[in-house]
């Protein structure tokens, strides 16, 4: 019962998989987005949310799981140059539709 409580294989695999997915669909830089470039990004980000929805229902997820996610996706977008407000928001944002 515990070992399965502290399990998080699928929910780090998971995070690798969408940080890979967002590196793909948003590559990062450092100039300041235009207001068209915000649209195409939020656009591309509503598959991520859409995914982040259908495998919280399909996994459980605890706290501890979560939190595991959380941090493997933040510091995957990180370590590939993102911004550390983009990474911030959209870290809350998966987190939030969990």
């Amino acid at each position: 019962m515990v070992f399965s409580w502290l399990d998080s294989r699928a929910a780090v695999a998971y995070a690798n998989a969408t940080a890979s997915e967002i590196k793909s669909l948003i590559p990062p830089s450092d100039h300041q987005p235009t207001r068209k470039e915000v649209a195409k990004r939020a656009r591309k980000l509503e598959r991520v949310v859409l995914s982040a929805k259908e495998f919280s229902t399909k996994n459980r997820l605890n706290f501890y799981k979560k939190a595991r996610l959380a941090n493997t996706l933040r510091w995957n977008l990180l370590d590939a140059g993102y911004s550390r407000d983009f990474v911030r928001e959209l870290v809350g944002l998966v987190v939030a539709n969990l």
